[in-house]
């Protein structure tokens, strides 16, 4: 949370433009983390009851698949936001200024989005192990 908050405090620092854009991409991308958040806690269900049961060869096929997905929940995701830039921007102000600054700010939260993904179900799957 630390780096959020130094981001919040640089952008407001710029202009107020520039801080509502950053606020509107950073609740986006935390949207999109909180989906992906829910396989990692399937993640973690299923593979914690593959482990107590003495079959590690469930686990890793879970394993295998649950990444598989997320990686697919990411592309998916990226793709949604990189075909809906001028929409998801209007969707949140009227302000041109912020619109604009929101559209140059959304390729980068669009590349993200695979590689969250795969790391908030990584952190699921470690969770998961961890117990057993």
């Amino acid at each position: 949370w630390t780096t959020f908050t130094i981001a919040s405090a640089l952008t407001a620092r710029i202009d107020s433009d520039t801080s509502a854009a950053y606020q509107v991409c950073q609740q986006l991308w935390l949207s999109t983390a909180l989906i992906n958040d829910a396989l990692a806690i399937a993640a973690q269900t299923v593979l914690a009851q593959a482990l107590s049961k003495g079959r590690p060869e469930l686990a890793a096929e879970t394993v295998k698949k649950i990444i598989s997905w997320s990686i697919g929940s990411g592309i998916f995701l990226a793709t949604a936001v990189g075909l809906s830039f001028d929409e998801i921007a209007s969707l949140f102000t009227k302000d041109i200024d912020v619109q604009d600054k929101i559209r140059s700010m959304l390729p980068f939260v669009a590349v993200s989005m695979p590689f969250a993904s795969v790391a908030f179900t990584l952190d699921g799957v470690l969770y998961g192990a961890r117990d057993f």
